[in-house]
């Protein structure tokens, strides 16, 4: 379980980082794919679809990101971050699936920078899934036996 919730914390860094390069490579100007070199990246980000509020996306990641892996260091410490982790985690994850769905089927444009960074979101929902429902489970009270005597009837 140890490694588990090792490996949750490096992803979710991972993440910052990611989100971070293509922050710096977008203001750069260099607007770089981490795995193609194609410019279907820089057409998807710079679509539409690409910002919030006239914020770039990947702005918004590295904040989520970060926050995300706040609320995941003092989910440990205090049990009540741990409900909030998961929440935020289920968010990143719909998010995600949405964002992917609009690169597959609205722009018909895959950046393979997005879909790692999406990707990798989900797995962050689903480790934390497990983490949250194993803890539930191991945090559910079991009832204590009753110390009766059982009695048996002699024949």
């Amino acid at each position: 379980m140890k490694h588990v919730k090792i490996i949750l914390a490096l992803l979710i860094l991972a993440e910052i980082i990611l989100s971070g390069y293509l922050v710096y490579t977008d203001y750069k100007g260099s607007g770089i794919c981490l795995v193609t070199t194609d410019s279907t990246c820089n057409a998807v980000q710079d679509s539409i679809y690409g910002q919030l509020f006239g914020v770039k996306l990947t702005v918004f990641g590295v904040i989520a990101f970060s926050i995300l892996l706040v609320t995941y260091l003092l989910s440990h410490p205090h049990k009540i971050f741990e409900k909030i982790f998961f929440i935020f985690a289920l968010i990143g994850a719909l998010f995600s699936i949405y964002f992917l769905s609009l690169q597959f089927f609205v722009l018909n444009k895959i950046c393979s920078s997005c879909v790692i960074i999406d990707n990798l979101m989900i797995a962050i929902f689903a480790l934390g899934l497990f983490i949250f429902l194993k803890s539930r489970r191991i945090n559910r009270k079991i009832p204590a036996e009753t110390n009766k005597k059982k009695s048996y009837k002699r024949l």
